[in-house]
């Protein structure tokens, strides 16, 4: 049986998502992330709330 769009489609969007999580876990772990915010100048990089914000939503738009 021949895969169709959506299934692969559906697919890569599931197996993109869990990666990135897992990824993003371990960077979390591996880096320490807690610590290098709180002792150096990476801090001041998510002190505009909004700017954040954006930033995710500009993700989407950037096909």
């Amino acid at each position: 049986m021949e895969p169709t769009l959506t299934s692969i489609l559906i697919k890569t969007a599931v197996t993109h998502t869990v990666s990135y999580v897992i990824v993003g876990m371990l960077a979390y772990k591996l880096f320490n992330y807690l610590r290098l915010f709180a002792e150096t100048g990476l801090q001041h990089l998510m002190r505009n709330q909004l700017l954040v914000i954006s930033k995710g939503i500009r993700q989407i738009n950037r096909f």
